[in-house]
């Protein structure tokens, strides 16, 4: 797994990512020094369960990825089988790229997770 971690890590763009499961506790990171990954997991949990539950009311089916674009940067949340691989991206990156990067890469991180 942390292979993987390490492959996102090195798609333009990309400065950490994390992986948790549904209640936000880690599983394991591979983040920039200064960045808090039990805060990371907390967070995304509650955003997974706010959106999930948007999704449903909102009848668009299962959520299976979401982006947050904010001021001083982005965060994508993809969700696996069984955890949630939140991935931090610099306000600067090609989010098309670093969205295309992922996909395959989340599905060798799902398979592995298997």
């Amino acid at each position: 797994m942390h292979d993987i971690l390490r492959q996102i890590n090195r798609i333009d763009g990309v400065r950490g990512v994390v992986v948790t499961d549904a209640d936000g506790l880690v599983v394991a990171a591979e983040l920039s020094e200064g960045d808090d990954p039990t805060a990371i997991g907390a967070t995304t949990a509650h955003m997974y369960a706010t959106l999930r539950q948007a999704a449903m009311r909102l009848e668009r089916g299962t959520l299976s990825r979401f982006t947050l674009h904010g001021k001083h940067g982005n965060v994508v949340g993809v969700l696996l089988q069984k955890v949630v691989l939140v991935t931090l991206v610099r306000r600067d990156a090609n989010m098309g790229m670093v969205l295309v990067e992922l996909k395959g890469l989340t599905a060798k991180l799902d398979a592995a997770l298997a």
